[in-house]
């Protein structure tokens, strides 16, 4: 094999390396539970909470009451079961999915409002000090 032969065999295998973590099958989570039980976990004790799921993958589940973004915006979804008032006090109201990645965004247009499903997300710690916190990439499992 020539060398330059053999430089795109090893970027190629590298690409399919990083596409299919992104746009394969969701990691496995290190936590699994009802998204209400993530939210009250989370007010009960903020500094715990961060501490313990940070760059942590989560399997949360629960019923979609509601859907927000189009095309390529931010796509998220809410769950019936956590209370609209704990939802903003959590600063989590939403769970995104990435719009950028075409099987998350085919996800996301499969769920409707009612539909009981399981997620798997990353939960993000964005500013600590100000208790800035997101679940995003998050991927449906079948």
């Amino acid at each position: 094999m020539t060398r330059a032969a053999f430089l795109v065999t090893i970027s190629l295998a590298v690409a399919m390396v990083l596409g299919c973590s992104r746009s394969g099958a969701p990691a496995e989570p290190q936590f699994r539970m009802s998204a209400v039980q993530f939210v009250d976990e989370f007010l009960a004790d903020r500094p715990a909470a961060a501490e313990r799921y940070g760059g942590k993958i989560l399997e949360l589940s629960g019923t979609v009451g509601n859907k927000h973004g189009t095309a390529m915006s931010a796509l998220g979804i809410g769950f019936q079961e956590i209370d609209p008032a704990k939802a903003f006090e959590s600063n989590m109201p939403l769970f995104f999915f990435e719009p950028t990645d075409s099987r998350a965004r085919e996800e996301y247009e499969s769920i409707a409002v009612g539909d009981a499903v399981r997620i798997r997300c990353l939960f993000e710690i964005m500013d600590l000090e100000k208790e800035l916190y997101l679940v995003k990439e998050c991927r449906l499992v079948r």
